[in-house]
């Protein structure tokens, strides 16, 4: 229980042997990890669990579990568990579906300068309706005929830092792409509002993130985050301890 609600907290591991990377001193010289066989590079993570939304808070670590490694998980953990149970019922179907940012999808409407659009679409999804822009369903015939598994197409202004792509149809392809998502693979937007930054935007899969900065307070080690330390951050934030509760940001697109 945490703050009032049922919140769980969880810590997994990766661990691997291969890809082992090599440490490097200022005088250039490279030094292999000196590993056990029974030792590894760990890659971690740390989650909160929602009850109320169902929901997963995720510190992300780009070398640990995906969200596909972290279902294999739970399914293999569920069988293990269940494996005496006389119900026979030993599979757990789970699913997890990214919480979309929203606001940052509102703002799609108010673009008005388009830099680049990249779409894919591949055999086996469902198929591109008949009354959409004419060049995706050309693109999918070429699929066809070349009997092919996907196909991909990027379309930018270049390095020209005033040109937009035309603006009406981009648009229209781009609210083509969310009402129809299960048509495409990928769908991903570049563009700007007036003279704010260049923003991407993904409109198959917007996730609702937020970026939290840890200190180093020891200076000149280089030290890897405790699990102890990630877990108070994601408290803070979860609730709102500093700035605006991430909790009532997600209620608000759950």
């Amino acid at each position: 229980m945490m703050g009032g609600y049922n919140l769980f907290y969880a810590h997994f591991t990766r661990l691997r042997d291969e890809g082992i990377a090599l440490t490097k001193s200022s005088d250039d010289s490279l030094e292999e990890l000196d590993l056990d066989k029974d030792e590894y590079v760990a890659e971690d993570i740390g989650m909160i669990f929602d009850t109320q939304f169902c929901s997963l808070c995720i510190q992300r670590n780009f070398h640990s579990l995906s969200i596909t490694g972290i279902t294999e998980y739970f399914q293999e953990m569920y069988k293990k568990m269940n494996d005496k149970d006389e119900s026979g019922i030993h599979e757990l179907d789970i699913y997890f579906k990214p919480v979309a940012d929203r606001e940052k999808l509102q703002k799609l409407k108010d673009i008005d300068n388009y830099r680049s659009i990249e779409l894919s679409y591949a055999q086996g999804n469902e198929d591109i309706p008949s009354y959409a822009y004419q060049g995706l369903s050309y693109f999918k015939k070429v699929l066809e005929d070349l009997d092919g598994e996907k196909i991909s197409v990027v379309i930018s202004v270049g390095h020209s830092q005033k040109k937009s792509l035309k603006r009406e149809l981009t648009k229209k392809i781009s609210e083509l792409v969310q009402d129809h998502k299960s048509s495409f693979k990928r769908a991903k937007l570049r563009g700007k509002i007036g003279n704010q930054r260049v923003e991407p935007y993904d409109l198959l899969n917007e996730k609702l993130t937020r970026t939290i900065n840890f200190v180093n307070r020891e200076k000149g080690k280089k030290k890897h985050l405790r699990k102890d330390v990630v877990l108070d951050k994601l408290i803070e934030n979860y609730f709102g301890v500093e700035g605006m509760s991430f909790r009532s940001i997600l209620s608000d697109n759950v």
